[in-house]
């Protein structure tokens, strides 16, 4: 029988290159509490969901995420399934490309429709919305980062919806939306 764990993060310890799963942290809390490293007692750092810690003996890749995580960056699965570099070579171009603002094209009408399969198709002018992606919604008087949702597990839902902090918003002919120049 095969037990369901709680939501859980990852945490790191740099200095014994040790990380373990511990349970989520409310990040809306204003002192965040810690976790201490069961060897040397150090704060050990969050690192998000889906870190996967190099091998010990890899000092090149345990570099690299000190200095991820030093500059700010969790490890969080999207759905492009980012990948995080492992090479100090690779870092500055990763870096780079994180920085890089994000373009907008400007509002366009919107359309919703429904394949033979069940599966929806929203489209904003000529361009395909896809599962995942990215976009800014017109939202109690103010533009909201949010990313649009088709389907749960493959299964189509009742209707495409956008997932924004903690709401879900169905996505109409009515809704203003924002894609971004960059494809997913």
């Amino acid at each position: 029988m095969r037990f369901k764990l709680d939501a859980h993060d990852r945490w790191v310890c740099i200095a014994c290159r040790w990380s373990a799963k511990f349970p989520l942290i409310d990040d809306t809390e204003k002192d965040k509490p810690s976790y201490a490293c069961p060897t040397c007692r150090k704060r050990m750092k969050w690192t998000g969901t889906a870190f996967r810690p190099p091998r010990r003996d890899d000092d090149e890749a345990w570099q690299v995420v000190e200095r991820i995580l030093a500059a700010g960056f969790r490890y969080r699965s999207t759905q492009n399934r980012r990948r995080f570099p492992r090479k100090l070579r690779e870092l500055k171009a990763w870096f780079e490309e994180q920085d890089r603002p994000v373009e907008w094209l400007p509002e366009r009408v919107l359309s919703v429709a429904k394949t033979a399969d069940g599966h929806h198709v929203v489209r904003a002018g000529r361009r395909v919305l896809h599962e995942g992606e990215d976009v800014l919604v017109h939202h109690d008087g103010r533009w909201r980062a949010a990313q649009v949702r088709l389907s749960t597990c493959g299964t189509p839902l009742y209707a495409a919806i956008l997932l924004l902090a903690r709401k879900v918003l169905p996505i109409t002919v009515r809704t203003r939306l924002l894609i971004s120049k960059r494809r997913p």
